[in-house]
């Protein structure tokens, strides 16, 4: 399946959190230009991850008295 560049940066961007649990912004900065070709600037990322802050933020389970 072929996916725009940004939808790329923000899968290996999950599957990283999923990997490590956390990770500081120059933690994945790294990452996503250690592991691509194209690399990502810090503007990019900023973006990214700014935008997009539900997809990576860890959903809490929510537990109930029955």
């Amino acid at each position: 399946m072929s996916y725009g560049r940004n939808k790329q940066k923000i899968l290996m961007i999950q599957d990283y959190l999923e990997e490590v649990g956390s990770a500081s912004y120059q933690q994945i900065y790294v990452h996503l230009n250690d592991n691509t070709y194209w690399g990502v600037s810090p503007g990019q990322l900023r973006n990214l991850l700014g935008k997009n802050v539900s997809k990576f933020v860890k959903q809490q389970q929510q537990w109930r008295n029955v």
